[in-house]
């Protein structure tokens, strides 16, 4: 079994939710699409959320891999490198069955996404068509 390791991200980070750079990068500057990726996290990132904190307190790890793994690709579309760091540090807690430190990251993957959400609102704000 290797042992985890926590990067800065997954353990509590200071970093920006989302890098708006790279994230109009990876939407070739279509601000629109990106405005409409990040909507489609306002829509269903709690949820996620809520899905693998659900399956850590049930005991469900297939559960917690599958979902954290799924929030970790949604991350990395739109650039938010904290929320990622900590969904890929859950899928791997989830795949050794290391359930204090999927409760532990799950707190953490909780305010990450509440980061991220706020960024959401406000860019979407500020790109009003």
């Amino acid at each position: 079994m290797s042992s985890l390791t926590l990067s800065p991200e997954a353990s509590g980070s200071t970093a920006v939710a989302i890098d708006q750079n790279a994230l109009l990068a990876r939407c070739m500057g279509n601000v629109p699409f990106a405005v409409s990726l990040l909507y489609e996290l306002e829509l269903t990132g709690e949820q996620k959320v809520r899905d693998i904190a659900e399956c850590a307190m049930s005991g469900d790890h297939h559960g917690v891999v599958h979902a954290a793994h799924g929030l970790k690709g949604a991350a990395a579309i739109i650039a938010a490198e904290p929320l990622r760091a900590v969904a890929a540090a859950i899928e791997e807690a989830g795949e050794f069955e290391v359930q204090d430190v999927i409760t532990f990251l799950v707190a953490n993957l909780q305010l990450e996404m509440a980061r991220c959400l706020e960024f959401a609102q406000v860019f979407r704000e500020q790109n009003r068509a």
